[in-house]
C-alpha cells in the first residue's frame, strides 16, 4: 500500500507545507529506477521516488545523501525553480509538483510504464524531459467508486466494517471506510516477524492479533520505515539465499559422499585374503608349475579347506605370491587413507552443519556479516566454487612426504584455523612469547609422527610468521591441536596451550608455497 491512492493523498497533505516555496537544487539517480529531488528552503529535504518494482515508493527525508560517484544528473531544466504546489489527481495515483515559470513534474508511480515527466503546465504539450525513456504521461482516470481505490487489505476491511455494523450493505460499508480513510490519518505498519507486511493510513481491524502493529506519527514516517525495511530485506535475501543454497548443496554432496564411504568401509577388507593367497603360494611354490592361470590349494593358514587362487600365467608362483603381497599392502594403505579421508569428510560435514545452522538463525545484514566473518574458511571456499575443505584460505606450504603447513593470515583466521579447520591430532605451533600466526602441520593420521626434519621445517615457518622473524634462533611451542583451547570471551587469536614442547629453530620458509 506504499503507492495506494489514500497513502499518496495523505503524503501530499503532509509534504505541502515543506515543499511549497522550496527551490529544486538537485535531481539525480544513483540506483536503478530511483530518483532523488533535493529541495531547499529553510532546510534541505529530499523527495525519494522509486519506480523499480517491487520497491515502488515515495517519501521525504531531511538532508541529502548524494554519492560521490556513479550518479546520473537529471532534469537540468528544473534546477533553480521553486515549487508552487503539490497535488494528487482526483481519485487517481498521478502526482503533480507544480514549479515556477510554468513547469511541472508529473509522477506516475504505478504500472509497467511508471515514470517521472518534466512538462509545461499547458495542456497538450509534449514532455521536456523524462526519467525513464520516451513516453507521455497518461490522463487521469478517476475511480468511480471506493472499491476501485481499495487494495486487497482494504477490501478485507470492508468485511470487518460489515461485521461491526450489520445494518450496512456492501456499498455503504465501502463508503464508510472511504470516509474514515480520508479523515485524519492514524498510520500503522503491520509486521510479520521482521517483514513489514501491510502499511495502512488507519488501523485495520481484520489484522489486529494476526500481525504486530507499529503506529507512526505521520504517514511519511510509516512509508519511509516500510520502504527502507523492505529494501534492506531484499538486499539481505539477495546475499543470504544464494549462500544458503551453496552451503546446503555442498552439505548434501558431503553427506552423500560420507554415506558411500561408510558403506565401503563396512565391507570386509580383502587385504587378509590377498595376504593369505601369498602365504599359500609361497608355501607350495615348488609344486606349482609355470603357465597356470589358477590353482587349488589347501588353506593351511585360515583353515577354510581348499581355496582357488587366480594366477598370472606369465609369472612364476613366487612372483604371483609377491603380487598378492603387494595387493594386500596397497589394499591396507588404501583403507588407511580412506579412514583418514573419512575423518576429513566428517569434519567438513560438521563445519557445514554449523554454518547451515548459523545461517538459518540470521535475520539482518549485520548478523549475516558476523556469520560470514566467523566462518570465513568454509564460506570463502564455497564462494570460489571449490570444496570447502580443499579451497583453503590460509598460507600453505607443501613439505616432503606429502605434509602440509597451514598458517593463519590474521587473528580471525587464526581462530578459524585452530578451532575449526585443523584436526585434533594435527601439530599446532606458535612462536613462544611473541605475537605471531597460528601454524598447523597437517599429519597423515592419528598414529602418524612426522620426521624430525619435517617438524623443524614447520616450526621454522611458524617462527618466520611472528615477531621473532629476525632472530637468529626462536623458541616455537608445539602440541597436538586437541591441547589448544580458547578461553571464554577471549579476543580473536587468543588461546591457552597445554602439554607444549618447545623447538628452538632458525626462522625461515621451507617447502613449496601455494
Amino acid at each position: 500500500m506504499l503507492t495506494n491512492w489514500y497513502t499518496l493523498y495523505h503524503l501530499v497533505a503532509e509534504w505541502r507545507p515543506d515543499m511549497v516555496g522550496a527551490r529544486v537544487v538537485d535531481a539525480y539517480s544513483q540506483h536503478r529506477g530511483s530518483l532523488k529531488l533535493v529541495l531547499e528552503s529553510s532546510t534541505v529535504r529530499t523527495l525519494s521516488i522509486s519506480l523499480q518494482a517491487p520497491h515502488r515508493h515515495l517519501f521525504m527525508y531531511e538532508g541529502s545523501n548524494r554519492a560521490r560517484k556513479n550518479v546520473a544528473d537529471l532534469f537540468p531544466d528544473a534546477l533553480g525553480r521553486h515549487v508552487t504546489d503539490v497535488r494528487l489527481a482526483d481519485r487517481d495515483r498521478i502526482l503533480y509538483i507544480d514549479l515556477s515559470e510554468g513547469l511541472q513534474f508529473v509522477v506516475v508511480p504505478f504500472g509497467p510504464r511508471a515514470n517521472v515527466f518534466l512538462m509545461r503546465s499547458a495542456p497538450g504539450t509534449e514532455p521536456i524531459d523524462t526519467f525513464r525513456g520516451d513516453d507521455t504521461p497518461p490522463d487521469p482516470r478517476p475511480a468511480t467508486s471506493p472499491d476501485a481505490l481499495f487494495p486487497k487489505p482494504l477490501k478485507k476491511e470492508v468485511q470487518q466494517v460489515l461485521a461491526h455494523e450489520p445494518g450496512l450493505d456492501q456499498e455503504e460499508a465501502a463508503q464508510a471506510l472511504h470516509a474514515r480513510l480520508l479523515a485524519s490519518p492514524e498510520p500503522v505498519v503491520y509486521w510479520d516477524g521482521d517483514w513489514p507486511e501491510v502499511l495502512s493510513v488507519v488501523p485495520l481491524g481484520h489484522l489486529e492479533g494476526a500481525l504486530r502493529p507499529e503506529h507512526f506519527a505521520n504517514v511519511n514516517a510509516a512509508v519511509r520505515t516500510t520502504a527502507r525495511s523492505r529494501m534492506a530485506q531484499a538486499r539481505f535475501h539477495a546475499r543470504w539465499k544464494p549462500l544458503v543454497q551453496r552451503v546446503e548443496a555442498r552439505l548434501g554432496q558431503v553427506s552423500s559422499s560420507l554415506e558411500r564411504m561408510l558403506e565401503e568401509l563396512d565391507r570386509p577388507s580383502r587385504a587378509d585374503t590377498y595376504e593369505r593367497n601369498g602365504h599359500l603360494l609361497m608355501a607350495s611354490s615348488h609344486a606349482i608349475p609355470a603357465g597356470l592361470d589358477g590353482v587349488e590349494l589347501e588353506d593351511i593358514v585360515g583353515g577354510e579347506g581348499v581355496v582357488h587362487i587366480a594366477l598370472d600365467p606369465a609369472l612364476s608362483a613366487v612372483r604371483n605370491a609377491e603380487r598378492y603381497y603387494d595387493k594386500a599392502r596397497r589394499t591396507r594403505l588404501a583403507r588407511e587413507n580412506a579412514l583418514e579421508r573419512l575423518e576429513d569428510v566428517e569434519a567438513e560435514r560438521d563445519r557445514l552443519r554449523v554454518v547451515s545452522d548459523a545461517l538459518a538463525a540470521v535475520r539482518t545484514l549485520d548478523e549475516l556479516d558476523a556469520v560470514q566473518e566467523a566462518h570465513a574458511g568454509v564460506i570463502d571456499g564455497l564462494q570460489r566454487g571449490g570444496d570447502s575443505s580443499d579451497a583453503v584460505p590460509y598460507r600453505r606450504f607443501a613439505l616432503d612426504g606429502g605434509y602440509e603447513v597451514w598458517v593463519g593470515r590474521n587473528a580471525r583466521q587464526n581462530d578459524q584455523l585452530t578451532l575449526h579447520d585443523s584436526r585434533k591430532y594435527d601439530l599446532w605451533m606458535h612462536a613462544r612469547g611473541v605475537a605471531g600466526s597460528h601454524t598447523v602441520l597437517r599429519v597423515k593420521g592419528r598414529t602418524d609422527r612426522p620426521p624430525r626434519y619435517i617438524i623443524e621445517q614447520a616450526a621454522a615457518i611458524a617462527a618466520y610468521f611472528s615477531k621473532a622473524r629476525t632472530s637468529a634462533m626462536a623458541p616455537v611451542m608445539m602440541t597436538e591441536r586437541k591441547y589448544v583451547r580458547k578461553p571464554r570471551k577471549a579476543v580473536a587469536g587468543a588461546v591457552v596451550v597445554e602439554r607444549e614442547e618447545v623447538v628452538m629453530i632458525e626462522p625461515g620458509l621451507h617447502g613449496k608455497a601455494f
